[in-house]
């Protein structure tokens, strides 16, 4: 029976003591899908006090932190991981997810600017994490048009050709900027990538 769900595996685990901060992340995203943030922000918490450099359970944290109103207690959390990426980065590989959120924070506060020089650095540091290039180039398009974001994605596409998603930004892109036969070029090679994917 403790394998009857994972909620129930984690929680099972943890009370016989075998708490990792791995389980432990997993049961807070379980309890932050299920909107329970309060748990979700206790477990993370609880997992810092363990082990204070573990990054995933860092960026949980302020997310669900974010997502309970305490906006400014995630951006200084997001800001900390985000400096720290680079040392961390060797040992976990999704420490670019703190940079990504701290550049949404400053989009929704309406600082594009900011938050382009934030992309700008973790595009460096990470060139090839699609989400840090596919957010970069909507910022880049939302205020300098689709030209600008142009480079990035045929950048990005060049090197990652089989990338389904990638490919139907690029077609987007072309169609916005009027280049028809180019976009639909692109759009067909996309449905080719993935006979699965509807978009």
């Amino acid at each position: 029976s403790d394998w009857i769900t994972p909620k129930t595996f984690y929680q099972r685990t943890m009370a016989a003591g075998g708490t990792s901060p791995r389980i432990a992340v997993r049961l807070g995203l379980i309890y932050s899908k299920e909107g329970d943030y309060e748990k979700a922000e206790k477990i993370y918490r609880r997992v810092l006090e363990l082990w204070p450099d573990y990054p995933v359970a860092r960026n949980n944290l302020a997310d669900v932190l974010e997502l309970r109103g305490k906006r400014a207690e995630a951006e200084v959390i997001f800001a900390a991981a985000t400096s720290q990426a680079g040392e961390q980065r060797k040992e976990y590989p999704h420490t670019w997810a703190a940079a990504l959120n701290l550049a949404r924070l400053r989009h929704l506060d309406h600082d594009d600017q900011d938050a382009l020089a934030i992309l700008e650095r973790a595009h460096t540091d990470y060139p090839q994490i699609w989400e840090i290039v596919r957010f970069e180039a909507e910022l880049l398009r939302e205020s300098k048009g689709p030209e600008a974001a142009l480079h990035l994605i045929v950048e990005f596409t060049q090197e990652n050709w089989w990338h389904h998603d990638a490919n139907v930004s690029l077609g987007r892109l072309l169609w916005e900027e009027n280049k028809v036969a180019d976009a639909m070029d692109t759009f067909r090679f996309a449905s080719w990538l993935d006979i699965r994917e509807v978009e």
